[in-house]
């Protein structure tokens, strides 16, 4: 089985892939170009938090120190009217802060924006509130100032404060949650697009296994439509042609048979004689090539009637009838062993192949075995002369035979290339393949392989 590469998945998904590649290096490149310029910019952990920290700052560089008896009073104003703001009776404990930021570093960047008199009183310090900035784990924190009067004024940043100094965090969040319905949007579009391509490669496969297929439905863009138009025309012209040549077959095998009747009974009248044993030769060497041609017709127009047959049985019973006529012909393999077939055609498949095996040589076996694929193969060998390699592809065409392989037999114990030719198509026909082979140490093998039960019911469904 050949491993599924790349080209050789089907189209809706070459451009559903495509599309989600596309997608995912767009996003790359911009995230990588904004943490890039937030990078230029002097942007970081360190710097946003300075940024939380600014109204704090501001609120001390508008107070002078001299004011200092009534900052009770405004910062208890303040708090009212801000909430960030708080005046409480207790100092905060200082703490580390939470996440990659330096307590001691943040503290310098902090008090080198304060006034001379701020700088060695504000205190920093966790608080319980939860970061809601996951691009920059920065813990959430505090600013703490003493009052005259032994009271303390807090201050904490609330937490769409980090949202509003970080928009590149909520620039990312938007872009992912329209990236992903757009994602899928582009995917179902694509996968749109290319239907009509898919129903015409369906269509075509049908074609190919059941000439009956019904026409294909013109839809899709213009080339689709196009070339879906095209093989409709070409599906009639070929259909023309098979039930041309059918009709030209079946008439003239029909129309054979009465005068080779009158022949035969104007040899009747005539006296025996080797002249006469040769017209009679002659008449019935007509006659199976009519009656070839004619079943070979019946079995490329017969509709298949796939069911669950004992191919073993059917093999054994084959080979046992062809011993009873008095050929040596032996059958190996499993008692029973199940496939999905027609039984009808397959029996015909196997009469054609056996007959084939015993005109040209003396033994001849017939074997069924499975693979681990559930597969089953039907090999019928024999000792005979074989066929020459170059000459294998040849003798499964209509009509077609090796002179090779009738060295040392009569011309009346021949057929007229058709049963090579039926057992082929109605392997094909059934989803599997006829291979012609060297027996040794001499001789010829044919080999019948029918796909698994899956497969063939693929097959099948192809045929309704």
């Amino acid at each position: 089985m050949k491993p599924i590469t790349p080209a050789r998945w089907p189209v809706r998904w070459q451009i559903a892939v495509l599309l989600v590649m596309t997608q995912l290096f767009a996003h790359a490149v911009t995230i990588t170009t904004i943490n890039m310029s937030i990078s230029q910019a002097g942007g970081g952990p360190t710097a946003l938090a300075v940024s939380l920290a600014d109204p704090f700052v501001t609120v001390l560089k508008m107070i002078p120190p001299a004011d200092t008896p009534n900052l009770p009073a405004r910062f208890a104003a303040l708090a009212s009217l801000d909430t960030r703001f708080h005046v409480v009776d207790t100092p905060p404990l200082p703490g580390t802060l939470m996440g990659p930021i330096d307590d001691d570093g943040l503290r310098e960047a902090i008090k080198a924006r304060l006034p001379v008199f701020w700088q060695d009183r504000v205190l920093i310090f966790p608080t319980r509130a939860r970061s809601i900035v996951p691009a920059f784990s920065v813990g959430t924190f505090g600013l703490a100032a003493p009052l005259w009067n032994g009271q303390w004024v807090t201050f904490e940043p609330r937490p769409d404060d980090f949202v509003t100094y970080v928009p590149r965090v909520v620039a990312l969040m938007g872009l992912l949650i329209l990236a992903l319905p757009l994602m899928f949007l582009s995917v179902w579009s694509g996968a749109l697009l290319v239907s009509p391509i898919a129903s015409l490669a369906s269509g075509v496969e049908r074609f190919a296994d059941n000439i009956d297929a019904p026409e294909l439905p013109e839809h899709g863009p213009v080339e689709v439509r196009k070339a879906t138009r095209a093989f409709n025309r070409m599906r009639k012209r070929i259909r023309k042609l098979i039930s041309d040549r059918s009709q030209t077959l079946a008439s003239i095998g029909h129309d054979m048979r009465t005068p080779l009747t009158r022949l035969r009974l104007r040899v009747e009248l005539l006296e025996a004689g080797s002249a006469t044993d040769a017209i009679e030769g002659d008449i019935n060497a007509l006659e199976r090539m009519i009656d070839d041609a004619l079943a070979f017709l019946r079995a490329e127009n017969r509709p298949l009637k796939l069911e669950k047959v004992d191919l073993a049985v059917l093999a054994r019973t084959v080979a046992d009838e062809y011993a009873d006529r008095g050929h040596a012909v032996a059958y190996s393999g499993p008692p029973r062993l199940a496939a999905l077939c027609d039984h009808e055609l397959m029996r015909r498949v196997l009469d054609n192949i056996v007959g084939n095996a015993v005109k040209f040589a003396t033994e001849s076996a017939v074997s069924v075995c499975s693979a681990p694929d559930h597969s089953v193969t039907v090999s019928v060998s024999d000792n005979g002369p074989g066929i020459p390699h170059d000459h294998r592809d040849k003798v499964l065409e209509p009509f077609t035979r090796v002179e090779a392989v009738r060295a040392g037999k009569v011309q009346e114990a021949q057929g007229f290339g058709l049963g090579l030719a039926i057992a082929r198509d109605l392997v094909e026909r059934h989803g599997g393949t006829l291979t012609l082979s060297e027996n040794q140490p001499t001789g010829l093998m044919v080999s019948i392989r029918l796909a698994a039960s899956a497969d063939v019911g693929a097959a099948r469904a192809a045929h309704v």
